[in-house]
């Protein structure tokens, strides 16, 4: 008998033939037998920035968790949209956590790959997030005022830290107003004629 082992820089199925050569030459037929070579790309999973679902924001860092599908993963790196890359280690499971913090809000691919500890470096796996908006929420207490009333609006942040908004009624001029300690800022908005309308914060 004779046993020898097997590397492949493929993922999928794979045929193996094989036949004995006897000690005064003489060559067998063929066996052959069908393999499956497993997939060696990570995977990703975030309960901050789910897959394909709005989450987090500007500037909210979000946690993701890297897995390895083979054992002795030693480190994992990942990029977004094509960006700089980052390497982090594997703990002893194999398993690591990183932290991203987007810049912009919107659909973004995180590409991520596991390197093991013979060298092998996997395909990368294409994990898709979507940054939720950073507009800030805006509630007022009426919607169709008259001419001259006074509609008081409460402005509360999705980003953390916020300190001012900026608003507009109608596309006339900017208004800046701070916020207060816990973030949010409420105005209060004179209505100048029938059809009061939209309200852009910032």
């Amino acid at each position: 008998t004779a046993t020898v082992d097997l590397t492949t820089d493929t993922v999928g199925f794979a045929e193996l033939d094989v036949s004995a050569t006897t000690t005064d030459g003489i060559i067998s037929g063929t066996t052959s037998d069908e393999l499956t070579f497993g997939d060696d790309t990570p995977t990703v999973t975030s309960a901050d920035y789910p897959p394909d679902a709005p989450g987090g924001g500007i500037g909210i860092p979000g946690t993701f968790h890297f897995g390895a599908p083979l054992p002795n993963a030693v480190s994992y790196t990942y990029s977004v949209d094509g960006g700089p890359s980052t390497t982090v280690p594997a703990a002893a499971d194999g398993t690591a956590d990183a932290v991203y913090t987007p810049t912009a809000e919107g659909f973004q691919t995180m590409s991520v790959t596991v390197m093991y500890a013979d060298g092998l470096v996997s395909a990368p796996t294409s994990y898709f997030l979507v940054v939720a908006s950073s507009a800030p929420n805006v509630s007022c207490d009426a919607n169709d005022p008259a001419p001259g009333d006074v509609i008081h609006c409460t402005f509360t942040p999705v980003q953390p830290n916020a300190v001012s908004y900026v608003y507009t009624v109608n596309q006339g001029a900017d208004t800046d107003v701070p916020a207060g300690t816990d973030g949010s800022a409420t105005v209060a908005i004179t209505a100048a004629d029938a059809g009061f309308g939209g309200l852009p914060i910032e």
